[in-house]
């Protein structure tokens, strides 16, 4: 799951993230999402439940949010409605442990 979208990743030079299933091109976001940016942990995995969550954990960055609040999913769907405004959808992750409403 998390490892194919990482290959995929560092393969094509892209750096990709999902949340809620959905897989972002977030290659424009660099400074945030590359190697030396404050949310690199998120790159090449779905990070729902960290988003959700506020967390820079990385035992965080999966996408089980069964357990996640009413707010919790709220704040993972504003950061979804950013990177819809901002970096292109360029797929969905078929094996992702996403479980949460759509």
């Amino acid at each position: 799951k998390q490892n194919s979208l990482k290959s995929i990743s560092s393969r094509a030079l892209q750096i990709l993230l999902a949340a809620k299933g959905i897989i972002y091109d977030v290659t424009r976001g660099r400074d945030f999402y590359g190697p030396e940016g404050a949310y690199h942990i998120f790159a090449g995995v779905d990070c729902s439940r960290a988003l959700a969550t506020m967390s820079l954990k990385i035992e965080d960055c999966v996408g089980d949010v069964s357990d996640a609040t009413g707010e919790d999913l709220s704040v993972l769907n504003d950061w979804v409605v950013k990177f819809q405004g901002k970096y292109p959808a360029v797929g969905k992750l078929l094996d992702g442990d996403y479980n949460g409403p759509r």
